[in-house]
């Protein structure tokens, strides 16, 4: 009897799905190159024991994931940067990003390019939102991956270089 129990309990474990804990979900918020409109950024939802500081999101051109960035702000210097984001996983209930290369992050906050740092009352700006996004570094720490030799005639070396529009929802 025990037998039949414990067989039954197995296959009935073989056709059960297994959930695992999607990472990859996305938000409404993208930014959208100026320079290639087909290449964009969508910012995927915040994953419970993860840093409220940090954001991530996936470069997708042509319907395919290009490299994933965690982005944030250092604490209390408010220096934006960005990373690679080289793989996650979950130890203890904490989130663990490996991150990879990087460099700063802009924003900006008219179609004039007028960066939010550049506000005399720096105070005040967490009030305005930003317009625009400006990845230093990217194109020149991406140009030589294999990824970038597919579509590097395609123009998307130029657009990681340039400016990112972000949409109303973030």
């Amino acid at each position: 009897m025990l037998k039949i129990i414990f067989t039954t309990t197995f296959l009935i474990s073989l056709f059960t799905p297994v959930r695992s804990e999607n990472f990859n979900e996305y938000t409404q918020c993208e930014w959208i190159s100026e320079v290639l409109p087909e290449a964009s950024f969508k910012q995927k939802k915040h994953v419970e024991g993860l840093a409220r500081s940090l954001r991530r999101a996936d470069l997708i051109y042509k319907d395919k994931v290009i490299r994933s960035i965690v982005y944030g702000r250092t604490l209390g210097y408010a220096i934006d940067y960005w990373n690679l984001e080289g793989g996650i996983s979950r130890e203890n209930g904490r989130v663990n990003i490996d991150k990879r290369g990087g460099g700063r992050l802009v924003f900006f906050v008219s179609d004039k390019n007028i960066p939010v740092r550049s506000f005399s009352n720096y105070s005040e700006s967490y009030k305005i939102k930003p317009k625009k996004v400006l990845l230093v570094g990217l194109g020149s720490l991406l140009y030589r991956t294999t990824v970038m030799y597919e579509f590097r005639r395609d123009g998307l070396s130029q657009a990681l270089e340039g400016y990112w529009t972000m949409n109303d929802k973030c």
